[in-house]
């Protein structure tokens, strides 16, 4: 059996609601209308009881069922009851003793009551008065009348018309509706299949109509053409990452092997050329394992594979070793590197994870400082960590600060050649990884300051 679609499904939904509410709503009307026409006969019955109790007050009861057909009252009869509560004649419409209340009939109330479809009202009359003087049995006039049968038949034609016109307009508002919701829905799932077949660029919005869509499914679009282009740079940046990791790859590797074919062909000669060769070598052959360390940590970093080995450490004690291992780099460039880390005394961290942060920032400021790089040390609320890095350099365009912390990311003119291009993907995913939060904060021609703020 082939599984209908949303589209029909919706319609057959709508139709079924409205045959539904029609149905409900012509019982409750039914009902409604049953009770108020028990009270309104309740009503008529109680007024031509009170207008022909005193008539038949003085009459006997062989004398009332002649009067009663010449009153045209075919539903009121006049019964007699003793102690014993027997009643006679029977009352009409199978109403019984217990029905009556013989009782509170004597007691000269007035009973009211309904048994089945039949609405009765019980007036008590005075005793019969037989010959001789004597008291005769109590007495009581019986109205009745049947509220029960009501006449569907004539309803019949306008339920039908009802009916009809209720399922037309379900089916037109259905097929509206389902129309309008499907479009985008259907949209969407156009633009899914493209991009599994691999088209990235395909999206949701476009395709909507101009009046636009119910919010909720607006909503759906948007986020599925968020999601979309995320992709698309996700994608964009992976494959820009391997190229700059096959070209850092490629760099030290043309250098290396350059130089060992020099060496093993006896191209140099002199020792001095062999001592610098190999030096050469073993500079790039420590660059490639850098670059491969950096690869790793990534790697580890996003299967969440790394752990953090937390011990008592005083943080101002790893900023400035880690700093004062940079020194001779930075000196090399002629910058100069100020450390302000007053000791915030000892704190459960993973000493080399922080060095790892602190060292990645400072080669990233060293990329780009004119003169100047600055690393502060701060002790927040409640024994938070603050650090900061600053350098004098061009500044990071607004449009680039949200990449930086991308991977192998890189805008700033006159950036010198120092560590992989992935130190700051690294702190973002290590400080995240230490529940912190790292930002940057920049103008052109204003240099860049890093705050880490760990908990």
């Amino acid at each position: 059996m082939t599984a209908r679609s949303f589209s029909t499904r919706l319609v057959v939904a709508f139709a079924g609601v409205a045959l539904t509410t029609l149905l409900v709503g012509g019982v409750v009307v039914l009902g409604f209308s049953r009770a108020r026409a028990e009270a309104a006969a309740k009503r008529d019955l109680t007024a031509q009881a009170a207008a022909l109790a005193p008539l038949l007050d003085d009459v006997r009861v062989d004398r009332v069922r002649r009067l009663l057909p010449v009153l045209r009252l075919q539903e009121a009869t006049v019964v007699r009851f003793g102690p014993g509560g027997d009643l006679s004649p029977p009352p009409p419409a199978g109403l019984d003793a217990s029905d009556l209340d013989p009782d509170r009939l004597a007691a000269g109330e007035v009973v009211r009551g309904r048994k089945g479809a039949v609405v009765f009202v019980a007036w008590p009359l005075s005793p019969e008065a037989p010959p001789g003087g004597r008291t005769g049995r109590a007495r009581a006039l019986v109205l009745t009348r049947d509220v029960g049968g009501f006449d569907l038949r004539g309803l019949g034609a306008p339920l039908t018309v009802g009916a009809v016109v209720a399922l037309g307009a379900a089916l037109v508002a259905g097929t509206l509706v389902a129309r309008r919701l499907a479009q985008p829905l259907a949209a969407t799932r156009d633009a899914a299949r493209a991009i599994a077949a691999g088209d990235l660029s395909a999206r949701v919005g476009p395709r909507l109509p101009a009046s636009g869509p119910d919010r909720e499914l607006a909503e759906v679009a948007h986020a599925f053409d968020e999601m979309a282009d995320e992709l698309e740079r996700s994608r964009s940046l992976s494959r820009d990452f391997l190229m700059s990791v096959s070209h850092d790859l490629r760099t030290p590797l043309t250098s290396i092997r350059g130089y060992a074919e020099a060496l093993a062909e006896g191209t140099v000669r002199d020792q001095a050329g062999r001592v610098r060769a190999a030096g050469v070598i073993e500079a790039e052959a420590r660059r490639l394992e850098r670059l491969v360390a950096d690869l790793l940590d990534l790697a580890r970093l996003d299967a969440r594979q790394f752990t953090l080995r937390p011990r008592s450490t005083d943080p101002a004690e790893v900023v400035r070793a880690t700093v004062a291992g940079l020194d001779p780099l930075a000196s090399e460039f002629g910058v100069a590197l100020n450390v302000a880390a007053p000791s915030p005394g000892e704190r459960m961290l993973d000493p080399e994870r922080l060095g790892q942060v602190v060292a990645n920032l400072v080669e990233n400021a060293l990329k780009f400082a004119t003169s100047n790089v600055s690393v502060t040390l701060m002790a927040g609320a409640g024994g938070a960590l603050a650090l900061e890095v600053s350098d004098d350099g061009p500044g990071i365009p607004s449009d680039d600060l949200p990449r930086v912390f991308d991977r192998l990311f890189t805008t700033r003119p006159g950036e010198r050649n120092v560590g992989t291009g992935l130190g700051l993907a690294i702190v973002a995913e290590l400080v995240e990884a230490m529940s912190g939060i790292v930002e940057v904060e920049s103008a052109e021609g204003r240099g860049a300051t890093f705050r880490v703020r760990l908990p």
